[in-house]
């Protein structure tokens, strides 16, 4: 069983997420197509994605699939850290607090075996978001 300090972080954090999202939608759309239309989407999968993460590491657990806590958190926290510092003033602030959030979250998270599968999920949510920033408007290169 989870600590209760963990399952309401996590709640909060998920929740932040999706409604960020919602906002971030309905913004676009108030704003109309710009000259990247795809980037918009992007960020929005992104950001369903990340609340999926979160909430996935919620499920209760044989504790042979708990470990997987550790590598869902790692990944949802440092995807929203990335991404809310990326995205700067705009929706960047709200971001990195529901990312802070998941890293209290992930420090309390009491790890079962290595600690390599949260940093690689990590670097893999981290390489997700950069790939298809590049994909979608050429950001990076």
């Amino acid at each position: 069983m989870e600590r209760t300090s963990i399952v309401v972080t996590s709640i909060l954090a998920a929740a932040a997420v999706l409604a960020i999202d919602v906002a971030y939608v309905a913004l676009i759309v108030l704003q109309g197509p710009g000259p990247n239309p795809y980037v918009p989407f992007f960020v929005s999968g992104y950001l369903a994605l990340m609340a999926a993460l979160i909430v996935a590491a919620l499920i209760p657990r044989p504790d042979d699939l708990a470990r997987l806590r550790l590598p869902l958190r790692a990944a949802a926290a440092s995807g929203l850290l990335v991404l809310g510092i990326l995205a700067g003033f705009s929706i960047g602030l709200p971001i990195v607090i529901a990312g802070l959030l998941l890293v209290f979250g992930l420090v309390k998270t009491r790890p079962a075996g290595s600690p390599w599968p949260g940093a690689m999920s990590a670097s893999a949510a981290i390489a997700l978001l950069l790939v298809g920033f590049q994909l979608t408007e050429r950001l990076l290169f």
